[in-house]
């Protein structure tokens, strides 16, 4: 079984120029991707009573998984408004979060999980206290997606990346992390700057000493850099005549590629799998059309 952890969110997306749309998301992008390419997985999230409904709604649909990790809480729920102008960054703006996820939940099933993904969609998932104790305590190999710990605690308005020197304290005892290029930045200390391909390998280099095994940069439109102690490698994305939504692209990315790593494939073979996955992944909107178009995928 695969563990994932993050936090369900219900999002509202603005295309400038495009159309605008809210659909379910944050860890059920994933969740999508897993449960179509037939993994065994459950989820660990706390989920708004004020947005399940809408949540149920869509996974109801994806056939049996374990959901007793989702735990409901009072509340509005993670509620995030994603702006995408026609150049640059893509603007969030986090209206309600739920509260930290109890790491104990986590540690029970550790006997029977054989990878485990985190991905910190709201910043306010977990406690850094109790992340170190799910790393300690988990014997599998570990994704982690730092995402929105590199932004601002900032509720109501929009967040700006910050500088995020501390992340080598939440990277210790991971097997695969993964980043974007803005990400690296605030973890250089330069969150307002686009790194280098050098500046990239250099925190790369930093992470083996933590017992990282791969580290996986986001770069858009140009694909991914993996960056392993042996080797490096640039995979590109394939080429689509149109864009849909580019929300939960990374996250495709990620659970398609870990997906093959558990398997046992090489990294190069199971990232090509992931990018693959993930370009063809704008044309579709939302987790429920992913859902769908994994399960065909597989069935080819």
């Amino acid at each position: 079984m695969l563990g994932l952890f993050g936090t369900i969110t219900f999002d509202r997306i603005i295309i400038e120029k495009g159309s605008s749309f809210s659909n379910v998301g944050g860890i059920l992008y994933h969740t999508s991707v897993l449960l179509g390419l037939g993994f065994e997985i459950k989820v660990y999230s706390n989920l708004g009573i004020e947005i399940s409904d809408k949540v149920f709604r869509v996974i109801e649909k994806w056939g049996s998984f374990d959901r007793t990790g989702i735990k409901l809480i009072p509340g509005k729920g993670n509620q995030v408004t994603l702006y995408y102008p026609s150049e640059g960054e893509r603007e969030e703006i986090l209206h309600s979060v739920v509260p930290p996820y109890d790491p104990e939940i986590i540690l029970r099933d550790k006997n029977k999980l054989k990878g485990f993904m985190a991905v910190f969609n709201s910043g306010y998932d977990l406690t850094f206290e109790d992340w170190r104790k799910i790393v300690n305590g988990l014997d599998c190999p570990i994704w982690l997606d730092i995402h929105s710990l590199a932004l601002e605690r900032k509720i109501g308005e929009k967040r700006n990346y910050r500088v995020f020197t501390e992340w080598t304290d939440w990277v210790k005892g991971v097997t695969y992390f993964q980043a974007n290029q803005k990400e690296v930045a605030s973890m250089l200390g330069k969150p307002d700057c686009i790194p280098s391909i050098k500046e990239i390998v250099k925190v790369a280099k930093q992470a083996f000493l933590y017992g990282i095994k791969n580290v996986f940069v986001t770069l858009g439109k140009e694909g991914v850099l993996v960056i392993s102690p042996k080797q490096s490698f640039k995979i590109t994305p394939i080429q689509v005549n149109r864009v849909i939504d580019t929300t939960g692209c990374g996250d495709v990315f990620a659970a398609a590629t870990m997906a093959k790593l558990i398997e046992g494939e090489e990294t190069y073979q199971a990232t090509r799998f992931g990018i693959e996955l993930a370009s063809k992944s704008v044309l579709l909107a939302g987790p429920s059309e992913i859902y769908d178009f994994a399960r065909k995928y597989i069935m080819k």
